[in-house]
């Protein structure tokens, strides 16, 4: 997730600034400043949203998956919440295009986020993000009954 944006703060921003410092030409300047503003709009800007908005979700939060019932706890709050298996209407599991082929290349920064949301019977809604961990699509397919999963494809999985 973020490794891929360290990627490129570390190879491609350093390149960029490097032309635009030493470029002689105003045209070029120019031009790299605003491949700069493209690159903060395309790659920085919405991991940053959409990681602010995932820990806000689930920053200070563990899950556990037990037989009959998932544990999720605010260790900050240290609130404890415990939901039946057989209470969990639908999961709904929001992926990118990337992530639901399970390929290995990256063209955007924010394609390896995802988000899982658990409906209740009673419509209260679950929300548990990738921040939590890269196996818990995997986890959930294996633990809910495949007629409860849904799968909904977006390139940005903002909440």
């Amino acid at each position: 997730m973020l490794y891929d944006l360290i990627v490129f703060l570390i190879i491609v921003l350093p390149l960029i600034i490097y032309i635009v410092l030493n470029a002689s030409n105003d045209r070029i300047k120019f031009g790299g400043i605003f491949v700069l503003i493209v690159f903060f709009i395309m790659f920085i800007l919405p991991v940053i949203h959409i990681h602010y908005k995932y820990y806000k979700l689930n920053g200070n939060t563990q899950y556990e998956f037990h037989e009959d019932k998932i544990i999720v706890t605010n260790i900050t709050d240290h609130i404890l919440q415990v939901y039946l298996k057989k209470d969990v209407e639908k999961v709904v599991i929001s992926l990118s295009p990337k992530k639901m082929k399970k390929s290995g290349i990256s063209f955007l920064t924010f394609e390896d986020y995802f988000y899982i949301k658990l409906i209740m019977v009673d419509r209260q809604e679950v929300v548990l993000t990738s921040l939590l961990g890269e196996n818990l699509v995997t986890l959930s397919e294996n633990y809910f009954d495949k007629e409860r999963i849904e799968y909904s494809v977006n390139i940005y999985n903002s909440i």
